[in-house]
This record gives C-alpha cells, structure tokens and sequence, in this order.
C-alpha cells in the first residue's frame, strides 16, 4: 500500500505500530521493511529508526524476567516508543534527533536488592537505565548504509549517533575511572556480540566517508585502544572492509585498500609481536590469528557471486598489495603470518608479482635472522 501509495499514511502508521510488536522477531522485520524504504520515504525510515533505538533502551528499575530483558516487565515503554515514532510522520522539519544513549558508567549509590548488603555508598557502576546491545544490531544492520548518507538531512544527525555509539562502546571496554592495572583486567567480555556487529556498521559507514573524517572520528578512538580492546574492533571492521570494499564490488575500492592499510600499521604496534619472540613465534587470543588471515585475505571462503579473489578470479591481487606488502615484510618470520601469506600465494599463484615475493620472502628471513629466531 505505501509503495502504490494507496492509503499510504495509514499503512505508514500501521507498520509502526508493528514495529512495537512485543515479539521481537516481529519488530524487527517490520523494522526493517520500513528502513527498506529509505530512498523513497527517508522520514518514514527516519521515523522508525528512531523507534528502533528506543526499543533497545531498557531499565534496571523494574523488575527483570527470569529470561533476561523483557518488554512486558515495561509495557508503557513500547506504546510510548509507537506513539513518538507516530508523531514523526508527516513533519517536514528538521529531522528528529535520535534518542539519548544512556552513559556507560555512573558514580552512584549501589543499586539496592532489597537485602543486607544494600549500602548507600557511591560506586561506578552501570546506570539504571541500559543500552541493549543485544537488540540494537539488528536495528543498525538493516540501515541502508549508502543510501543514507547520501541523505543531505538525516546523514549528519545519523552520523552523530554512530559517533556517539563509539564513544559509548570505547568508555564500556576502557572505562577512564579504571586505573591502568584494572584496565588490563577489564575484559568486557559482555560485548563480545556488540563489538563484532557494531564493527560491522563502522565499517560500511568508513567506505562512504572521506579519509579525513574516518580517521579523526572512527580510526583513532579504536587505534588508541590497548592492543586487546583495539584488535576486538579492528578485526570485524577489516572483515567488512575486504569484502564490501575489495572483495565484493566490481571494482576494488581504493579507500578501502588504505583503510587496510591504516588498520595494518596499528595492528603492527601490537606488543603481540614482540612476546612471539618468546613463544616460539606464537600468537595468541581470537582476533589477532583471526586479522592476520584478513589482512592476507587467507580466510579460505569461497563463493561464487563475488566479483574477485571468493570466485577463485586473483587477477586483481596486485591491488591489495599495499596491505599485503608491510605486513608480511613486517612480520613475517612469525609462521601463522607466513603460512597465511603462502595461501594467498599459492591461490593468486598465476597472478602474485615473482620478484615482489622474492623481496617478502629475503625481508621475513632477514627479520628473522636479526631475532636469532622466529619472533
């Protein structure tokens, strides 16, 4: 009906109100149908996006279901969200700003249980009112990343709330309370989802910016992350910018390419590198073994709609070797690195320059030999 615009304004409303379905699989296709819309009717997408985030606010105030969060233990808030996003429809103004994100952290009286440890004395802790980082993603996953930030009204606005996301993400995983021993300790392991699919929209977000603004505003609040928290985001956010960026489109991206590389030059900073060296050149952790495969595009995925090097096509492998190329020099003697490199080598076999892997093969056994062993 909203495409035939046949009584469009009432089915624009009516797939609101089923984006407040109280079954989120519900919500969130209805969610998405409306974000689907963005080039057509960038107020009704705008619209439910904003809806979206509100529904991925929750509250410790009430109390909990046995499952975790749930709605029903809340059920003003979702009226309360249908009727906001409703009120937006049909404005012409300026867009609505999207709804605040609750502080990461807050130095208050422990939240009281009802027992005897109930103390009145101020800790840091979470605040009272929670971002959900188990719904959110799904919210931002179906944002037509592209096509809104070609949108001259809603860009700057969307921006700003990614930009605030971050900001929320980098104070969860290092929080500037914390003294540098806790910092170390501090794992954050409750973001493990978040990080990844939260990488994932920065990294689509990147591949339409110019690279001053991805750098001042996405590349260095991660890169001045500690080499742990830093390689969490980096990895997803490689990931997205080899597939979206080289691998998938039909032509390599070259913003893409140097994106990688910035990613590469942090990642070598990593002290990773040097305590390989007395690990028998060993790396360890999830995403580090992981970045390394990224960056050599080692992953061994194929598939068959890809426009290079996922098709078994390696034609094109003389564009990533701005990436490829520092890295193997760097850290080649270590031998995750180095087996990774001879799989990309060995599938871009017809393809990969002879004399450039003669250079990176001399460069890893001269780094080696410098060490007196593999790092």
């Amino acid at each position: 009906m909203i495409l035939r615009n046949n009584d469009a304004e009432a089915a624009k409303a009516a797939l609101i109100r089923l984006s407040g379905h109280v079954l989120e699989e519900v919500s969130e296709k209805a969610i998405a149908v409306a974000l689907s819309m963005w080039g057509r009717d960038a107020a009704f997408a705008w619209a439910a996006l904003g809806l979206g985030v509100r529904l991925s606010l929750g509250s410790h105030t009430v109390r909990p279901s046995a499952f975790g969060y749930d709605h029903v233990t809340e059920p003003q808030r979702i009226p309360d969200a249908v009727n906001a996003a409703i009120a937006e429809l049909g404005k012409n103004n300026a867009p609505a700003v999207l709804p605040d994100i609750p502080a990461a952290w807050v130095f208050a009286p422990r939240r009281r249980r009802g027992n005897m440890f109930d103390s009145d004395e101020a800790i840091w802790r979470e605040p009272d009112d929670f971002l959900r980082w188990d719904f959110l993603p799904k919210v931002l996953g179906h944002v037509p990343i592209p096509m809104a930030l070609q949108d001259a009204r809603h860009a700057p606005v969307l921006l700003d709330f990614i930009y605030r996301l971050l900001k929320w993400t980098i104070d969860k995983l290092e929080p500037s309370w914390m003294d540098e021993r806790k910092r170390r300790d501090h794992r954050g392991t409750e973001l493990i989802k978040w990080r990844r699919s939260f990488s994932y929209v920065l990294a689509k977000v990147a591949l339409e910016l110019d690279e001053a603004e991805v750098q001042r505003n996405i590349f260095a609040p991660i890169f001045a992350l500690r080499d742990e928290a830093a390689a969490s985001l980096i990895n997803p956010l490689a990931d997205i910018l080899a597939a979206g960026g080289i691998i998938d489109p039909p032509q390599v991206l070259p913003s893409a390419v140097r994106h990688m590389k910035a990613c590469v030059d942090r990642v070598l900073r990593d002290r990773a590198w040097r305590n390989a060296h007395y690990n028998e050149g060993n790396i360890y952790g999830y995403d580090l073994p992981e970045i390394v495969r990224v960056f050599l595009f080692a992953t061994e995925v194929r598939a068959a709609q890809s426009a290079r090097f996922a098709n078994g096509d390696w034609r094109d492998v003389g564009a990533v070797l701005p990436v490829v190329d520092p890295f193997v020099r760097a850290v080649g003697d270590i031998p995750h690195v180095i087996g990774s490199f001879l799989t990309l080598c060995e599938s871009a076999v017809e393809h990969y320059p002879p004399d450039v892997f003669a250079g990176q093969i001399a460069e890893s056994k001269r780094v080696c030999r410098l060490d007196g062993t593999a790092r």
